[in-house]
């Protein structure tokens, strides 16, 4: 292993296995390439011959076909094939297409068959093939070109997604390319962040289109007649008296008005 990382720069596992797992194991000095390869939206095909305790049943591989739910969500639906059938284990091919930690082991478990031993025959175009463990080799041209592929990374050479470059740029690349002549020559009379965000936040021709709305709305408006205005009038106005209060208002000048006494009357 240290022969095969020497002079290699940064190197990049694409995956992982864990001490109870075997098989393959992809490692790249290209960051982008990892990332791209790692991340959900390829959706990259992991193959894995598993050795089970048990004979699961037909409705046990249906379920890990259709997906199985585990304490971190629902499993995407997978390939599931029976390879032998052995008096007390099972050989099983399980395609994947995530990359969770132990998912095909909590996958087994789901269902009620422990993992024995599990090995990965395959990561998306790249095989396991006759290689033996402990052993290495590179990959060929056009497994690379389908790697890439598979990446989403152009033949010649940059990412197509850019998720993947972004993954892998730290801060040294980041001063690296500050550093750089034309990227110092880009930094020359520039004006700041935010006069560019300013500028550039309406487009020239989105403004002239709405210049034109606005007068063309004036225009309108200028060309419809006003409503007359209606003016308040300053005088009070005696409120109406209710009917009832109208009535009894009427009838009580009808009402017979006392005599007057005069004194002489009053003592008498």
């Amino acid at each position: 292993m240290a022969a095969l990382v020497a002079g290699a720069g940064r190197v990049y596992p694409v995956g992982r296995l864990d001490l109870k797992s075997t098989g393959l194991l992809l490692l790249t000095n290209d960051g982008a390439l990892a990332a791209g390869l790692l991340h959900p939206r390829g959706a990259v095909t992991r193959v894995y011959h598993v050795k089970v305790d048990g004979t699961p049943s037909e409705e046990a591989i249906t379920r890990l076909r259709r997906g199985v739910r585990l304490a971190d969500g629902k499993t995407v639906p997978a390939h599931v094939r029976v390879l032998e059938r052995l008096p007390t284990k099972t050989w099983l091919q399980v395609t994947v297409v995530e990359g969770r930690t132990h998912l095909v082991r909590r996958m087994c478990e789901a269902v009620g068959h422990r993992v024995d031993k599990l090995a990965r025959v395959r990561f998306g175009p790249v095989a396991l093939g006759t290689l033996p463990p402990g052993a290495w080799r590179d990959v060929t041209p056009r497994e690379l070109a389908a790697l890439r592929a598979a990446a989403g990374l152009r033949p010649g050479g940059g990412a197509r997604h850019r998720h993947a470059e972004r993954a892998t740029r730290g801060p040294e690349d980041r001063d690296r390319d500050r550093d750089h002549p034309r990227q110092a020559e880009r930094m020359v009379d520039r004006p700041p962040r935010r006069e560019r965000a300013r500028e550039g936040r309406v487009h020239p021709q989105a403004t002239e289109t709405m210049t034109a709305v606005a007068s063309a709305m004036r225009a309108a408006a200028a060309a419809c007649p006003k409503p007359p205005t209606r003016r308040r009038s300053t005088t009070k106005r005696t409120p109406k008296l209710p009917s009832a209060t109208a009535e009894v208002a009427s009838a009580s000048p009808t009402c017979p008005k006392p005599s007057r006494r005069t004194k002489s009357q009053l003592r008498a």
